[in-house]
């Protein structure tokens, strides 16, 4: 009798055999595939940025921490320094750490936005005239030329006191004009025009505002005023009799 002839010897044999592996679905490849190639390539993207970055000059500038509005006076908490790719022929315009001094005490031109670098022609320093001082004169636009002034215009300034209006500053330089003229809705906005006045000067129109009248009228190549205020009207009363 041989091996074969024995009872149960196929099915001993057929145990034996090795057997396939069990397919994975393709389902299931063909995701863990998409996985490695998204992160292979995130890894790629990372570090070709990383390259890039080494290889840029980088260069600190000026920029504002929130948004300075036109007109303001810059202070030191209002600007900080960041890294920025140099820009070549841009440089030039930006303020580098070295030139943070004389951000300080100057007024803004334009307004800045908060993050936004801030230029060299964004500023410019508050200068007044030897022994005057610049005053910011908040008031209704329709009482200020309708807004129409610029830096450089002479102006006289009006205000009120229990006999009526009088002139309280005349022939006054104007260092600033930093308010709104327009807005969306109406032509009637806050405006704020800065003078340069004398100490007394500075009082009357203090005086005058906080009374709630003044009136600012452009004076420019106009002669000198000569009178401080009008004559109220005559109360005179008339004999009835003939």
């Amino acid at each position: 009798m041989t091996v074969g002839d024995l009872p149960g010897s196929a099915a001993r044999l057929r145990t034996l055999e090795p057997q396939p592996p069990p397919r994975r679905r393709l389902s299931s490849r063909l995701g863990l595939l998409h996985v490695i190639a998204i992160v292979s390539g995130l890894l790629a993207f990372l570090l070709i940025l990383s390259w890039m970055r080494s290889q840029q000059d980088l260069i600190e500038v000026a920029v504002a921490t929130n948004t300075i509005r036109s007109g303001n006076v810059i202070g030191a908490a209002m600007f900080d320094f960041v890294e920025i790719p140099t820009a070549g022929f841009f440089d030039g315009a930006l303020v580098s750490p070295e030139e943070a001094g004389r951000l300080v005490g100057s007024v803004a031109t334009r307004q800045i936005g908060a993050d936004e670098p801030i230029l060299d022609s964004d500023v410019r320093p508050v200068d007044t005239p030897e022994g005057l001082r610049a005053m910011s004169v908040a008031l209704d636009i329709t009482r200020a030329v309708g807004g129409e002034l610029a830096v450089g215009d002479r102006v006289d300034v009006i205000g009120f006191d229990d006999v009526g209006p009088l002139y309280i500053a005349t022939d006054v330089a104007v260092l600033d004009v930093p308010g709104e003229r327009t807005s969306a809705f109406s032509a009637a906005t806050g405006f704020a025009v800065t003078l340069a006045v004398d100490e007394e000067q500075a009082l009357a129109i203090a005086a005058a505002l906080h009374a709630g009248d003044v009136h600012v009228i452009r004076s420019t190549g106009a002669p000198e005023v000569t009178i401080e205020r009008l004559d109220p009207p005559s109360t005179t009363e008339t004999d009835g009799g003939g």
